[in-house]
């Protein structure tokens, strides 16, 4: 390997950033920018936008601390399906708990609607969700929009109920909203 001296000018906070975390992890200086550098250029060649990579890892650390579990969509619809039929009620109330559960840990990273929406977009790189959109339809007021939000209109449902927790967390109200099988859209505003 061909070693090149070059000097790099970096903002002053990033420079004591890098050398606390050179200190904390053990290495060279040298060796932490040139490893950090080299995991950028791949990823930038790699067309990773990152803005969306800071979104990934954020999710990643949530369903870390939540303990989150990756299934098959097919076989999480027929599990929903059958607990429908036996009991609709408390599988809906469970999934608006476990709404209201996860808007704690999503406010660490989220703190507004918008951001919030950007951390649900980076969610659904993970999920079947095939997309998540926000339009702000005046000062108080948006519309969600969700597709690929479940295989049958139960597993629909059941999601309906997890951001209707959510929104309860963040002080949202919804006022209107249409949901069908994989679709989910909804109307809310900020409560006052």
């Amino acid at each position: 390997m061909q070693m090149y001296r070059s000097t790099l000018s970096v903002n002053g906070e990033i420079a004591k950033e890098l050398l606390a975390l050179a200190r904390e992890k053990n290495m060279t200086l040298f060796a932490l920018t040139n490893q950090i550098l080299e995991t950028a250029i791949l990823l930038m060649k790699m067309g990773v936008d990152f803005q969306a990579l800071r979104n990934l890892v954020s999710v990643l650390k949530i369903l870390r601390d939540v303990d989150a579990v990756v299934i098959p969509s097919d076989f999480l619809d027929k599990l929903i399906y059958e607990l429908y039929k036996n009991n609709q009620k408390e599988l809906l109330n469970s999934f608006k708990q476990l709404g209201m559960e996860l808007a704690e840990y999503f406010k660490l990273e989220a703190m507004d609607i918008e951001r919030l929406v950007s951390l649900a977009q980076t969610l659904s790189t993970l999920l079947p969700l095939k997309r998540v959109s926000l339009r702000r339809l005046n000062h108080t007021t948006y519309e969600l929009s969700a597709v690929g939000v479940g295989g049958r209109v139960e597993s629909t449902n059941c999601v309906y109920y997890f951001i209707e927790g959510i929104f309860e967390k963040y002080g949202l109200e919804i006022q209107d909203k249409t949901i069908s099988k994989g679709l989910i859209n909804v109307r809310f505003a900020e409560k006052f």
